[in-house]
């Protein structure tokens, strides 16, 4: 029997199936975030000897640093324990040949990017992480409150893990509380001033990427 190699006969059989395959455009009249969650990966974060476990943390500050070389349409980023929201540059990514403003390349690119990043640095061969990623759309006005949603919930996450680690009981774990308990001198130190367990915010200043971690202001009112 012989066989058609050819690529027209390929491309023609194939065009009938073109349709069954699902692709969205996105909204261009929207502010776009991307938002990404490690699978299974809290356990990571802690350990039963330490509260945090700096190594993990650090390998998501070192995502938080490169990921603008591999992706360079990002405007802002914020990034704490296994999560990281990524405000898109709209105007750029729009042009760009390859994704064609499709929201699935999108999704899929910066999810891939992202987990075998994680799992370089974590250099574990053993264990293969990977991270989830879902679109969301925001009016420009909303965007400062969005980020400012995910920071409070760093800060809660962050508390959550200090008062589950020293077995502060569940009413006492509010903020306001956990202010009192920080001055009995409970808590570590080391715990209290890790830098990066409050989250850490990517911004161009003077066309520079800069990291910056959010503890310190946030410390401080704690004190």
């Amino acid at each position: 029997m012989r066989i058609n190699s050819s690529y027209f006969y390929a491309r023609n059989i194939n065009k009938k199936f073109n349709k069954y395959e699902i692709t969205h455009n996105i909204d261009n009249n929207k502010s776009i975030i991307v938002r990404l969650d490690g699978h299974n990966l809290s356990k990571l974060f802690k350990t039963d000897k330490k509260c945090f476990n700096k190594r993990i943390y650090d390998i998501m500050y070192n995502i938080s640093k490169n990921i603008i070389n591999y992706f360079p349409y990002i405007i802002r980023t914020y990034s704490f324990k296994d999560e990281i929201s990524i405000l898109i540059d709209y105007d750029k990514f729009k042009n760009n040949k390859y994704y064609k403003n499709r929201e699935e390349k999108l999704l899929s690119i910066l999810s891939s990017y992202v987990s075998s990043m994680f799992n370089i640095y974590n250099n574990n061969n053993d264990n293969i992480y990977s991270f989830d990623a879902r679109l969301i759309t925001l009016e420009s006005n909303e965007v400062d409150s969005y980020f400012k949603a995910r920071k409070a919930y760093a800060t809660y996450t962050y508390f959550d893990r200090l008062s589950s680690f020293y077995n502060i009981k569940h009413e006492t774990k509010g903020v306001y509380n956990i202010h009192h308990i920080l001055k009995q001198g409970i808590i570590k130190d080391e715990d209290l001033y890790e830098y990066i367990c409050f989250g850490v915010e990517g911004k161009f200043i003077d066309d520079k990427w800069i990291l910056t971690p959010d503890r310190k202001s946030k410390l401080n009112r704690h004190k």
